[in-house]
């Protein structure tokens, strides 16, 4: 008697479970909503910052008017850099366009301008990126790096152009521009198995393990996913 009312239990619970099962499957994202969580394509336009001006200044104290040329140079504009984090999935966290910092202009006191640090762009395991459809890097192994865009090297200053024939130069370069390109990331999906099997095999074999029911006999019918299941 305390068998069957355990059995009655155990049927009623597996058929809710099944129930719960067969509504979680039919509530289908749509295409719109996959295509923000899910992103396997993305063309990215990226431009490294550019460097800092060098100054053009002289050396003054009091009673030493001209004390020689002090201008520093301008620090070295930000890269962009690549970087593979396993805890991304998609691409859809990525940004469609990326700028980097310029660097610092510098100063009197031959004082440098500082450098700018990089910006990262994190994409997951398995990217790859690619430039007018040549591969420019493969990407597969966490923290992985890859500098898409280097930034523009600092200007000189004043001081940097003393010389003998010159000791009070008065030019100073500005700095330059970083590079600039527009690249492709394509996600490669890696299946984690693989099912080989004759014809109706495959269904027999997922059936159990799935709430989904064939809706024909016909065979490989597993290419059209949404029609026959």
């Amino acid at each position: 008697m305390l068998l069957e009312k355990h059995m009655k239990l155990l049927r009623l619970y597996g058929g809710l479970l099944i129930q719960r099962a067969h509504k979680h499957t039919a509530t289908r994202l749509s295409e719109k909503k996959l295509s923000r969580c899910f992103v396997d394509h993305r063309r990215v336009k990226v431009a490294a910052g550019s460097g800092g001006d060098g100054a053009s200044s002289f050396h003054s104290e009091p009673r030493k008017e001209w004390g020689g040329p002090d201008g520093g140079n301008g620090g070295a504009g930000g890269d962009i850099i690549i970087k593979v984090d396993q805890q991304e999935k998609s691409l859809s966290s990525v940004s469609t366009v990326y700028r980097g910092k310029d660097g610092e202009a510098g100063s009197s006191q031959n004082r440098f301008g500082r450098n700018a640090s990089p910006t990262y762009i994190a994409v997951p395991v398995g990217t790859l990126v690619k430039e007018e459809g040549s591969t420019l890097a493969d990407l597969a192994q966490h923290g992985q790096l890859y500098t898409v865009a280097y930034g523009g090297a600092g200007g000189k200053g004043n001081r940097f152009f003393l010389s003998n024939e010159n000791r009070a130069p008065l030019c100073a370069t500005p700095g330059e521009k970083g590079q600039e390109r527009v690249v492709q990331l394509e996600l490669r999906t890696m299946a984690h198995a693989a099912l080989v099997s004759a014809k109706p095999v495959s269904k027999i074999i997922l059936s159990p393990s799935s709430p989904s029911r064939p809706a024909c006999t016909c065979p490989f019918c597993g290419r059209y996913y949404e029609e026959c299941w």
